[in-house]
């Protein structure tokens, strides 16, 4: 098995390249820090260097070759920013990747979500996976309950790929970029 690995080079892809890797599993990672992808081939990964933003068809058939499972890390996770910054990070890119990996026969793609798409500032008990607010809390927020309609379209055209949606709730620890950075 071979798995690609989107956002490798922070976080929680950062973690899931490590955790892989322990495993004995064959693993390609992309992102674009090129000096902490040097660390992940020291691992043992296959780093290839790429903004998901910016990747183009003839790039992302090298980087899905031969991939049996992709974990979708990767996102532009903010409490603010544009409305275009979210979307073209968190939307288009999944899309994007997501039409490529049914093209070129990746068999599971795990795309990681967020819980925060439920938040609309009032109490919720028992809500139901396709809950969403009257309005998001950000913009962080509405691109990931848009990447997860995306990621939903495709599932119901694509019967031959399984896709997974995961909703991890605050991610910090080894590698965090994003939320331990804050309280400091």
């Amino acid at each position: 098995m071979k798995v690609l690995v989107t956002g490798a080079t922070s976080g929680l892809g950062r973690n899931a390249v490590e955790y892989l890797r322990n495993r004995g599993i064959s693993v390609r990672a992309t992102g674009r820090n090129e000096a902490m992808g040097k660390l992940l081939s020291k691992m043992g990964a296959e780093f290839v260097p790429a903004d998901l933003t910016e990747l183009v068809s003839s790039q992302a058939k090298v980087m899905l070759a031969g991939i049996d499972t992709l974990w979708h890390c990767s996102s532009f996770t903010s409490p603010w920013g544009t409305q275009q910054a979210f979307d073209l990070a968190n939307v288009r890119a999944t899309r994007r990747l997501g039409e490529w990996a049914v093209a070129w026969g990746v068999r599971n793609f795990v795309h990681i979500s967020s819980p925060s798409l439920y938040f609309d500032y009032h109490h919720h008990r028992d809500v139901a996976e396709d809950f969403r607010p009257q309005r998001f809390a950000n913009e962080f927020a509405r691109s990931k309950a848009a990447s997860e309609d995306v990621i939903n379209l495709l599932a119901q055209a694509n019967p031959n790929t399984r896709f997974t949606i995961l909703r991890p709730q605050s991610l910090f620890g080894p590698h965090d970029k994003v939320f331990i950075p804050r309280l400091a």
